[in-house]
Parts: C-alpha cells; sequence; structure tokens
C-alpha cells in the first residue's frame, strides 16, 4: 500500500504538538476560531491564505514549511514524491517552465 504525504492538516498537527500547544492556545494566539483550526486539522475543511499566513509565525513555521513546499538556496521550490514502494521518497526540482508542462528537472 502506498504511503501518501501528509496533509496540511498533519503538518499543523505535529507542528502544534511538537510545541505543546492545545489547538485553542494556537487558534487564539493566530486570531482565528478555535473550531476552524480544528475542522482544518482533520481535513474537514479548507484554509484561508489568510489564516494560513496567521498560523505560521505561532507554529514557528514558515509559509513554505506549512504548506509543504521547501525552496533551495535557488528558490526553485523542492517538493519530496512518496516512492512507489511507499518508503523513503524522492526529491526533485521543479522549474517555473518545466512545472507548466508537467515535467521534473
Amino acid at each position: 500500500m502506498r504511503k501518501s504525504r501528509p496533509t496540511l492538516g498533519d503538518r499543523l498537527r505535529h507542528a502544534r504538538e511538537a510545541k505543546g500547544l492545545s489547538q485553542y492556545d494556537v487558534a487564539t494566539q493566530a486570531g482565528i476560531r478555535p473550531e476552524s483550526l480544528n475542522r482544518i486539522e482533520r481535513g474537514k475543511a479548507n484554509a484561508a491564505l489568510v489564516s494560513l499566513h496567521k498560523l505560521a509565525p505561532v507554529l514557528g513555521l514558515k509559509m513554505d514549511e506549512l504548506v509543504g513546499l521547501h525552496a533551495t538556496l535557488t528558490g526553485v521550490p523542492t517538493i519530496t514524491t512518496p516512492s512507489k514502494t511507499g518508503k523513503t521518497g524522492k526529491t526533485s526540482k521543479v522549474t517555473p517552465s518545466a512545472a507548466k508542462k508537467g515535467k521534473k528537472t
């Protein structure tokens, strides 16, 4: 069985728990409703960009870390894809021109 990539909710929950914070603590510090954070973590609601922008500093993350993109020194996003075996994924650079064509470099 193929292991899926962590969702936004998974990343939020992991970062929150790593800091030892409750959903209520993170939500109130970020200025969003605790119920909204709960629904986002459970994958029952999509997060607005403005909400993510408020949550990232509370969790000590950059926006690219929160949404799952990690920029390299060249500024080209690096996307980790799961392998077919479900073990460790491979990392590839996606250039802007290649992304439009659906190609990896």
